[in-house]
């Protein structure tokens, strides 16, 4: 499934932290890396208040960001990349991206959550949400750190965590994140999480017993259906655990993440605009945000989101 992956890259050290985990998911599927930087015109000269196009100036810029994107490839390559293409694409940035991954065939995308240049609107911003919303190809996202990123430590990918909501839809992030995690022999734990709990009430007032029978019987539901697609996952010879947990989704998420050591979570996305563009709704969306771990978004085809 993962033949080719595609790095967008910006030039900073923010955008570079991309570049582990896509070697260490490339050199485990022997996939072919695209690295790719996309140009905007360099910023016209005036001359007597009048903006002038600078030509050489420009072609400058052009080389400087091709040989950035070459001294990358050839790092990549000494740390074990079996092939690596490079390419100075032109703005718009999503749409260049886009057809760029269309046109090589690419089976994964994977990116930093924010950079600096051209890229500083991340956290979902107008490039990134473009492409969650529109590419037909998973999306790995990587949340950059503060030291330079180490080509020769690959981040791993052990325990991967998989949000479900009981619906057809959510479970169209499976095939990715399975393939992904077979790759590394990752374990799954898929959660399911139930907003509400009765608790810190008197359990013999009628109305908490009767909300307390209901919870009993959600999370019983539940846990039946975790346990059915965790059932379809050990056939495929992977191994998967399951949680039924309480609270918020996204704190809830979050928070069994990090108490339980998970190296990435994967979620399945609408593909719509604004605060309901992530199947979780905007709480997918804090889960991005406040992930400390790569998080792994594909948005199912049209005809299964109308469905």
């Amino acid at each position: 499934m993962y033949r080719s992956l595609l790095v967008p890259l910006d030039g900073s050290q923010f955008g570079e932290h991309a570049l582990p985990l896509a070697l260490g998911i490339a050199r485990r599927a022997g996939a072919t890396l695209h690295l790719v930087h996309v140009h905007a015109i360099t910023t016209p000269i005036s001359v007597d208040a009048i903006p002038v196009y600078d030509e050489e100036l420009d072609a400058q810029d052009r080389a400087r960001e091709r040989a950035y994107l070459d001294d990358l490839a050839r790092r990549l390559s000494n740390n074990g990349a079996s092939r690596v293409i490079t390419a100075v694409l032109d703005d718009p940035i999503a749409d260049a991206l886009r057809t760029y991954a269309a046109a090589h065939d690419i089976g994964l995308v994977v990116m930093t959550t924010h950079g600096r240049g051209a890229f500083s609107r991340f956290w979902l911003g107008s490039v990134t949400d473009s492409l969650v919303r529109c590419a037909p190809m998973p999306i790995l996202l990587v949340r950059p750190q503060e030291t330079p990123p180490d080509l020769a430590q690959a981040p791993a990918i052990n325990h991967i965590l998989v949000p479900l909501d009981g619906s057809a839809l959510a479970e169209h992030i499976l095939p990715p994140a399975t393939a992904l995690g077979a790759l590394t022999d990752a374990v799954f734990t898929l959660v399911h999480v139930i907003a509400i709990e009765a608790a810190g009430y008197k359990t013999d007032w009628p109305i908490v017993r009767s909300v307390a029978g209901a919870l009993a019987a959600t999370r019983a539901s539940a846990q039946t259906y975790l346990d059915r697609v965790a059932e379809r996952l050990g056939a495929q010879s992977l191994v998967a655990h399951t949680a039924v947990i309480g609270g918020q989704p996204a704190p809830a998420i979050l928070e069994y993440a990090h108490d339980h050591a998970i190296d990435l979570v994967a979620l399945a996305t609408h593909g719509r605009s604004g605060a309901a563009r992530l199947l979780l709704g905007s709480s997918a969306d804090k889960i991005v945000r406040g992930a400390t771990t790569p998080v792994l978004l594909y948005r199912p085809p049209n005809d299964a989101r109308e469905a």
